[in-house]
């Protein structure tokens, strides 16, 4: 039996099933709003989350010339909710937020420019979107030149993004997929699951936070005009089928266990010392990251880049500091290059052969602080309180993904799923 299918033991990565199917579950509504909702109802089905995505059709609808999304279709999403048989097993505020902080860490320049285009993310390059030939993706023109990669304020993700939407009746449909796997951290693991029904639940990002481009002319607008979820349903053959059957019925527990993301965010704050604590109910910490983001988001203001205005910064749980050493100097290159290099050995664990999405100049532009909790015993207790300590010399908001353990059981009693969340 295919290991996917071992729905009693912990997943690996396998071969693939050559048979399976995929679904098309449309929204509710027939006209997308601002909380689009997809209900999968059937629970005699194996879906496997690892394979299914989102197909999302949009229009930058005015001013397609100068601004397009800010990174990835995901940007579209603030706040994400999978359910199995009614009970939320994730749900992500901020999600967008979380999701370009995550992607900027961990995928390669190979990945961004090739399979991650299809979620509509083209690397930012530069500062902002000005620069040598900034204005490219209206014309039509997006190889970089010699000037272009001479000069750090070019940004030629921008302009790939621009020529991607621009067109002159500024209506031009594009559709991405979104896999799964980017919105809920459960669908990294490729594994089966049954007896169940599948909800999601996508709200809409504000325009200012979804959209970014030149300040030439006025903000631009953005028509969804179709999202489907597609689920992948595996056809096991015959007697995998009547294996599936009879482990189901004897009463055992699937269990999925993976690295849950979430994203807290600051009110706005001002230049000097300053307190950020966040209130969760994640009980199992492993590690988390800060980014200064701006302390308003408008359609001509970067949200892919951080504000060069942390000073220094450390992490206080369960009365440990975390780093034992606080970041210090964070607005100059001293204190960037041990931040740099703390969490270069925090996600590759040492593994040379891993890389960061971003080289140290990347890193320059967009700090991504980490602090690690791994190996402390029983930290959080009973949910958890976090304070972030910092120094920062200008307005700013903190903004926190906190990355954490988290345990899903179904539990077989006939067909359908007793789901619980630890």
């Amino acid at each position: 039996m295919l290991q996917e299918y071992k729905i009693d033991e912990m997943m690996s990565i396998t071969q693939r099933d050559i048979e399976d199917d995929f679904v098309e579950i449309q929204s509710d509504n027939s006209v997308p709003g601002n909380t689009i909702r997809h209900n999968f109802r059937s629970t005699s089905n194996y879906i496997n989350l690892s394979d299914s995505y989102f197909q999302v059709n949009f229009s930058i609808t005015a001013n397609s010339n100068t601004k397009s999304l800010t990174s990835g279709i995901m940007s579209l999403f603030q706040r994400a909710v999978l359910r199995l048989n009614g009970v939320a097993v994730e749900q992500i505020e901020y999600a967008h937020l979380v999701n370009h902080v995550v992607n900027m860490l961990k995928y390669s320049d190979d990945h961004l420019t090739t399979q991650a285009t299809s979620q509509f993310i083209y690397k930012d390059t530069g500062i902002d979107t000005t620069g040598a030939n900034a204005a490219e993706g209206a014309a039509g023109a997006i190889t970089m030149t010699a000037a272009d990669g001479a000069n750090l304020a070019y940004n030629h993700g921008y302009v790939l993004r621009v020529f991607r939407t621009a067109s002159a009746a500024h209506n031009k449909v594009i559709s991405c997929v979104l896999p799964l796997s980017s919105v809920f951290q459960i669908a990294t693991l490729n594994r089966v699951i049954y007896g169940t029904t599948v909800e999601t639940e996508l709200v809409r990002s504000p325009l200012e936070e979804c959209i970014f481009g030149t300040g030439a002319g006025a903000d631009a607008t953005l028509a969804l005009s179709k999202i489907s979820l597609w689920l992948n349903k595996r056809l096991p053959d015959v007697e995998t089928s009547l294996s599936l059957m009879s482990a189901v019925n004897s009463g055992i527990s699937s269990k999925f266990n993976y690295l849950y993301h979430t994203g807290y965010l600051s009110a706005p704050l001002g230049a000097g010392r300053t307190q950020f604590r966040v209130v969760s109910q994640v009980e199992r910490l492993e590690s988390a990251f800060v980014i200064a983001f701006p302390d308003a988001f408008t359609q001509v203001v970067s949200k892919v880049r951080s504000l060069n205005v942390l000073q220094d910064i450390e992490m206080v749980l369960d009365n440990r500091r975390f780093p034992v050493r606080k970041f210090e100097s964070m607005d100059e290159e001293e204190g960037k290059a041990r931040a740099y290099n703390l969490l270069c050995n925090m996600l590759t664990k040492g593994d040379t052969a891993s890389s960061l999405g971003l080289d140290f100049g990347e890193y320059s532009r967009s700090t991504v602080v980490g602090f690690s909790f791994a190996g402390q015993d029983n930290v959080t207790g009973s949910g958890s309180v976090i304070e972030v300590n910092a120094k920062v010399s200008g307005a700013c908001r903190l903004f926190v993904v906190l990355v954490s353990e988290r345990e899903i059981e179904l539990s077989y009693a006939g067909e359908s799923a007793i789901v619980t969340v630890r």
